[in-house]
């Protein structure tokens, strides 16, 4: 017998179904003339018991995409499901935040693969669409595994300048770069 269970979130409530139930409890919450974004569902690595995700920033300057910033979104309480700023998520710094997780998990060769698999969704992208700058959400889930969650082609900066100087003004400069281009 199967005795596994799905996790159904639907507005603010989260129930657990087992499979058995699953058709028929997603069934009572469809409308026909709706449209519906279905996840699977990801464990994502914690910092101090929340989850997060982190943002990395591309610009494209010099026909070379850069990473121009990051930063780590942490999740407000340790069951929320979105690591949303709006929703009460906080920005923290990267490399302090992968330093700090409560799973083991290699830092710098996170930090690498964070970084090469965003070089290569961002040559995807600009294969099919004009872009001088895009905004990665990517995830980590407890084992390691990146995920791509969504890309930003205006991704919100504001309040980053204070996360890590340095990066913040690479960031900068490239956009002075882009708008010259332009």
């Amino acid at each position: 017998m199967n005795s596994s269970k799905y996790e159904i979130s639907y507005k603010r409530t989260i129930k657990k179904i087992p499979t058995k139930k699953l058709v028929s409890e997603v069934k009572k919450r469809l409308h026909l003339r709706k449209k519906y974004l279905v996840q699977q569902g990801i464990e994502f690595a914690t910092y101090r018991r929340r989850p997060f995700d982190v943002r990395l920033v591309l610009q494209k300057p010099l026909n070379r995409w850069l990473v121009t910033l990051m930063t780590a979104k942490v999740a407000p309480r340790k069951n929320s499901l979105v690591t949303n700023i709006a929703k009460g998520g906080k920005d923290h710094h990267v490399l302090k935040t992968l330093r700090g997780i409560d799973q083991r998990l290699n830092t710098l060769e996170t930090l690498r693969e964070l970084v090469d698999v965003s070089h290569q969704i961002v040559q995807v992208l600009n294969s099919r669409f004009p872009l001088q700058i895009v905004g990665l959400d990517m995830g980590i889930d407890k084992r390691g595994k990146i995920w791509f969650i969504e890309a930003n082609t205006k991704p919100d900066c504001q309040g980053l300048e204070n996360l890590d100087r340095k990066l913040y003004k690479k960031y900068r400069e490239a956009k002075k770069l882009i708008r010259k281009r332009r």
